[in-house]
């Protein structure tokens, strides 16, 4: 049981009397977790997953590991939220209307990862034929199994753009704290504000040594009311693998984070051309608009994104521009149809494009539809000359010469000023009137 009477003495006059009190929640210690349908004590019981066996510290009869039974199985206290402990966690054991519970596990060193039961007694001694001394872990009655992982605690630095954006007098100290859920192992989920504007961070991976989320954690997710991603995150920092240190670095993105980029979303934003604005040379400070953002946003960044509808659709959709941007390659793979809509230009800038495929022995060059024109111009020139010079050709022959041209040379005068007169005055219908290239 977890619930349960005990004593304590009070002073009386000259005496001490032992007082009987009921205590709802008792101290324990885990000694068993069921934490799948393979764990040790899962009895064949789906009610319960996530249970503990518990030795409690305060009970009616003393009580050891080795005698425990389940008598001594406690459920998580609340339906849907549970914080499963490991073996040698301090836990509170109560029982209400016949049912064993627990909460916990409990805070007793301030140690995300584990904190040491301080009232636990070792009961079990290693085997008589055992030639080591106990470990650590198993001291603690903590499992093997259990990785041990010196993880720093988050906290809330003062941030004075976003904590004090009307630079108000205030004490550095009195800023409100945030609802912070921690895991074991470097992982998050916070609820929180600076002054009165409210975000979340949902953060994986950690630095060990990191005492507040970045954006090269292993994943986060981030979602802001006010201030830049580079005024919340002013502590981000990028490792350097010849000093072993952790460089302060702001925030940039990732096909901006190459070596030497060439082309990238900030460059492309740049222009006049990356913002909708046709035929103008305009450049623009495209820094400003991405980082200095400061209004609702989010933020979605991890090593590796994968977005996979399995049975319906994905709509990317945004009210002013949608940008691509990636440091080597970007691909487009289709089983039927690849459909782009442009309502006023598509611009394809690249030193090289090939339609089809990529094999040059099964494509051939494009032809430049102004130098085609000329070129055809030029070659009816060049036929209408040779037509005027057979009209007016002479031949020597014994009887001297002949006549000026061929009998037919009406036939020629006519191919000039009909036939070749039309092509000439239709050519340039050959030039599309929207598609263009270099």
């Amino acid at each position: 049981m977890g619930s349960t009477f005990t004593t304590f003495q009070r002073p009386g006059f000259g005496f001490l009397n032992d007082k009987e009190v009921y205590l709802q929640f008792v101290p324990g210690s885990v000694v068993e977790v069921v934490t799948s349908k393979a764990s040790k004590t899962y009895a064949q019981d789906k009610s319960m997953m996530n249970s503990i066996i518990a030795l409690p510290h305060i009970s009616e009869k003393p009580q050891k590991e080795t005698m425990l039974d389940e008598s001594n199985r406690y459920k998580p206290l609340f339906r849907g939220m549970v914080d499963v402990p490991v073996k040698g966690d301090p836990v509170l054991l109560c029982t209400i209307a016949g049912v064993n519970y627990y909460l916990g596990p409990l805070n007793t060193q301030g140690d995300v990862n584990f904190n040491i039961d301080n009232a636990r007694k070792r009961d079990i001694q290693m085997k008589a034929n055992t030639d080591r001394n106990p470990t650590p872990l198993e001291e603690l009655g903590i499992s093997d199994a259990f990785p041990r992982y010196a993880q720093e605690r988050l906290q809330k630095p003062y941030n004075d753009e976003l904590d004090n954006p009307g630079n108000a007098k205030m004490s550095l100290l009195e800023i409100p704290g945030d609802m912070v859920f921690e895991g074991r192992f470097g992982n998050s989920l916070r609820l929180g504000s600076r002054f009165i504007n409210p975000y979340t961070i949902l953060s994986n991976r950690r630095s060990i040594q990191a005492h507040s989320e970045s954006t090269r954690d292993g994943g986060l997710i981030f979602l802001s009311h006010k201030g830049s991603i580079r005024q919340h995150f002013q502590f981000d920092g990028k490792y350097n693998e010849d000093t072993e240190e952790i460089e302060l670095s702001q925030f940039i993105l990732a096909d901006s984070d190459v070596e030497e980029p060439d082309r990238n979303i900030q460059s492309t934003f740049s222009t006049a051309l990356g913002r909708g604005i046709l035929d103008d040379e305009t450049t623009f400070d495209a820094g400003v608009d991405i980082y200095e953002y400061a209004d609702n946003q989010m933020l979605l960044a991890s090593d590796r994104i994968m977005l996979n509808a399995r049975k319906d659709s994905i709509f990317v959709s945004s009210f002013q521009y949608l940008h691509f941007g990636a440091g080597n390659t970007i691909t487009f793979s289709t089983n039927n149809n690849f459909h782009i809509s442009a309502g006023t230009r598509t611009v394809i800038d690249s030193p090289e494009i090939k339609l089809g495929t990529d094999d040059n022995d099964l494509t051939e060059p494009l032809v430049l539809g102004d130098q085609l024109v000329d070129f055809l111009k030029q070659f009816l020139t060049t036929v209408k000359k040779m037509n005027d010079t057979i009209t007016q050709q002479v031949f020597a022959t014994g009887a001297g010469p002949t006549a000026v041209g061929p009998t037919n040379a009406a036939a020629f005068k006519a191919i000039n000023t009909s036939d070749i007169k039309k092509l000439e005055d239709t050519i340039e219908e050959i030039l599309s009137q929207t598609n263009r290239t270099t």
